[in-house]
């Protein structure tokens, strides 16, 4: 049945995505997140963000966040999922990074509108058709989508002021969310969330209520919560690495630059780094040929103490 809408010679019979998940999902056949990048020592986060995700591909609108120190990989874990999301070709995934001391209001929603704006300027998409308010609203407050976003001439509106009410503004980013969501099923992911203006949170409350599912909002900050007023309902503290993950870093670093150091001092640098992940990062990168870590049993006091502060 599945196959023969999306075959239908009116494309507007045709099944959305939502209702293709419908159609052919069962409770024996999971969707499936391919991966083929390791992550030292985040496995156990990933699987967990995994199964978040795959909730959101069946139908489910929900917040997962990431939450920990700087320098525990927050970042990276997002990049590993935007990854994932983009290699399974469907589904949207729109990613942005809060700033401090931005305090243009709509900031978050100004760098999704522009992404917005660059996948529409393909051809394989049609323009967004919204009602004559939402339309004008979201034109007016990112020009970008001037392209993208045409009126439902069918509808009609009564005229609204200048500037327009807050509810209609909301109303407006929720009917866009869900005309996206035609497609395929909509991820937003907003890193470092501590710095996301109020209105941009009020946006991401107004859209986590929504029933209409399948969408997903992954945010990531140093606390446990973000300043939005509707809570994460699954949140994943990342902390420093386990040892043995750490040791494994480094000895997979240091075999692939073929850098001269032996096991304890590959401990003695785990020990270094706290197993912190970025400080191993840059610990492995002084494997490199041009690295002070490359060479260093060759050196008069092989002591890795005694290379000095790595922090």
């Amino acid at each position: 049945m599945a196959v023969a809408g999306m075959l239908n010679a009116d494309r507007t019979k045709r099944p959305s995505s939502v209702e293709l998940v419908a159609m052919t999902k069962t409770d024996d056949n999971p969707i499936r997140l391919i991966t083929t990048h390791h992550m030292f020592g985040r496995e156990q986060e990933l699987e967990q963000c995994n199964r978040w995700i795959r909730k959101i591909y069946r139908g489910h609108t929900g917040r997962l966040h990431l939450y920990g120190q700087p320098g525990v990989g927050k970042t990276r874990l997002l990049d590993e999922i935007e990854r994932q999301l983009r290699q399974n070709h469907w589904g949207q995934v729109f990613r942005v990074k809060c700033r401090s001391r931005e305090n243009q209001t709509l900031q978050v929603m100004d760098q999704i509108a522009d992404q917005i704006a660059q996948r529409y300027a393909r051809t394989d998409r049609d323009p967004i058709t919204l009602d004559p308010v939402s339309a004008s609203i979201l034109i007016q407050s990112f020009p970008q989508l001037r392209h993208v976003i045409v009126e439902d001439l069918s509808e009609t509106s009564e005229s609204f002021a200048a500037a327009p009410e807050r509810l209609d503004a909301l109303s407006a980013a929720l009917r866009l969310s869900r005309e996206l969501r035609k497609v395929g099923p909509l991820m937003i992911i907003i890193d470092d969330a501590q710095w996301s203006d109020h209105d941009s949170n009020t946006v991401w409350d107004e859209l986590q209520m929504d029933t209409q599912g399948c969408l997903g909002i992954i945010t990531s900050s140093r606390k446990p919560e973000t300043h939005q007023r509707q809570p994460a309902e699954e949140k994943i503290h990342l902390g420093p690495m386990p040892p043995e993950a750490a040791l494994s870093f480094l000895q997979t670093a240091a075999t692939r630059w073929g850098a001269n150091i032996n096991p304890a001092g590959l401990k003695e640098l785990v020990d270094v780094s706290r197993c912190n992940p970025f400080r191993l990062h840059e610990l492995a990168d002084e494997f490199r040929p041009d690295g002070m870590l490359h060479r260093v049993e060759q050196s008069s006091d092989a002591s890795i103490s005694n290379l000095g502060d790595v922090d």
